[in-house]
């Protein structure tokens, strides 16, 4: 049995709603900006933490609910029996809080010699939907692998899914190995954090996950 998380519809879906919510973000922020001529950097990075996690999330819930039902055969309703969502919390929250800061540090940085605070949200705003497509992978993938663990899967292939992909992802295009195992371009899944911005931004990458 195997189980492919590329599951475009539902990738969508949260990668639209996620780039809406960072775009709504800074259009709000811009406005209070406007307003009172500062950034209150911890209250604004955490606003970001919580609009990155309830994202992160939903959509490493329901990837994993995906996985745990292709490779288990069962449906979604007794998922929570072995793949538990909660677990993935702390992961969720380290990445949230991270990329959180990482962007509000980046407005004040920018604005401190910037004489157009509107060309910098602007380009914050564009941002947003490159954040979005990135950050989408990793949830993603966490819940799906997450889902393949709980449902007894056994390994694991990388799949690249776009035209130009990094050396690094397309020297691993079709490579299997045990599912707690690392692919030799020493990431656990794509989108994994732990590869930096320079293996993360941009990717599209998915996994199909085989047999119990």
């Amino acid at each position: 049995m195997t189980a492919d998380s590329n599951a475009p519809s539902l990738r969508e879906t949260f990668e639209r709603q996620l780039s809406e919510d960072l775009e709504a973000f800074v259009e709000r922020h811009q406005a209070i900006y406007s307003q009172v001529g500062d950034i209150d950097e911890d209250l604004w990075s955490s606003r970001a933490e919580d609009l990155i996690f309830t994202n992160g999330k939903a959509t490493a819930t329901q990837f994993g609910r995906l996985i745990y039902a292709q490779l288990s055969g069962r449906s979604a309703g007794p998922v929570e029996t072995r793949f538990r969502p909660d677990f993935l919390d702390p992961w969720i929250h380290e990445v949230s809080e991270n990329v959180g800061k990482a962007m509000v540090a980046g407005m004040v940085a920018d604005l401190a010699v910037n004489n157009d605070p509107d060309s910098m949200f602007d380009r914050f705003r564009v941002s947003a939907t490159l954040m979005a497509v990135s950050l989408t992978t990793s949830f993603a993938n966490l819940g799906a692998h997450d889902g393949a663990r709980a449902a007894g899967g056994r390994n694991k292939t990388w799949h690249t899914n776009s035209g130009n992909p990094r050396s690094s992802h397309a020297s691993v295009d079709g490579e299997t190995v045990e599912l707690g195992q690392t692919f030799s371009n020493g990431l656990r899944w794509p989108g994994d954090r732990a590869g930096g911005i320079e293996e993360t931004a941009g990717c599209r990458c998915t996994l199909t996950f085989g047999g119990r």
